[in-house]
């Protein structure tokens, strides 16, 4: 009879731990099935948005008109900003570029230069300009199904707001000493200006080339333009 009892009991204690061993289990299970889905829900949601960094720097790869020549080996263009893009499907992206951009050009010194004086004396002379650049950019992606290195196409196009502008030059004097002239607030430059632009991407690294569709000065000024094409690398990290 004892033994019996014993039996009854142990199989009682066993039945009880197991079903709240299996209780333990279920609710553990459905702990990491819900951190499971909710994290999926997020990284798919994150992935619509992208919004890589635009970082690079370029130069002129044609000429200004006669008068205003420019070196363009010393020339260059210096890009720093960011996209935000839509992903509307896997090959299709959309959104908004905004970048502050630097132009620098040497102005060559020659008997036909009248921009934005005729003295061609100087040892080095230079114009200017700061600008914000925003616009709509539309991204199409070659390869999708790749998770790194992608082959990408960027195009949009901006408008360009000059918030500064100026014009120096650096002389020698016969001591050695050196005279520095700065010139702001330029008068004779446009305050806005438009352009387009494309970059051929590989993963990181891109390719870009613009062209600007206005004048750099104002047409009362009747100034030789500036050069407007420029070619480039920049960096797109996200």
């Amino acid at each position: 009879m004892i033994k019996q009892y014993g039996f009854l009991f142990i199989t009682a204690i066993s039945f009880f731990s197991a079903k709240a061993q299996t209780v333990i289990l279920e609710r553990e299970e459905d702990f990491v099935m819900d951190s499971t889905f909710s994290t999926i829900f997020e990284e798919e949601a994150e992935k619509k948005w992208i919004t890589p960094s635009v970082n690079g720097f370029g130069f002129p790869v044609t000429q200004s008109e006669a008068g205003g020549e420019i070196e363009n080996g010393n020339s260059i263009q210096i890009v720093l900003g960011s996209a935000t893009m839509y992903k509307f499907n896997k090959y299709i992206a959309g959104g908004v570029n905004g970048t502050y951009n630097f132009y620098n050009y040497r102005l060559k010194q020659d008997a036909e230069k009248i921009l934005p004086n005729p003295y061609a004396g100087n040892n080095k002379e230079t114009l200017r300009l700061n600008c914000l650049q925003y616009g709509p950019v539309i991204r199409i992606n070659f390869t999708p199904d790749k998770s790194k290195k992608n082959i990408m196409l960027d195009l949009g196009a901006d408008m360009v707001w000059v918030m500064g502008s100026n014009h120096l030059t650096w002389n020698e004097n016969e001591d050695g000493s050196l005279i520095k002239v700065k010139t702001r607030k330029l008068a004779y430059t446009e305050t806005f200006q438009y352009l387009s632009y494309a970059r051929i991407c590989y993963g990181a690294f891109a390719l870009y080339g613009s062209y600007r569709f206005t004048n750099v000065f104002k047409e009362e000024y009747n100034y030789p333009e500036l050069p407007n094409v420029n070619v480039g690398i920049a960096f797109l990290m996200k």
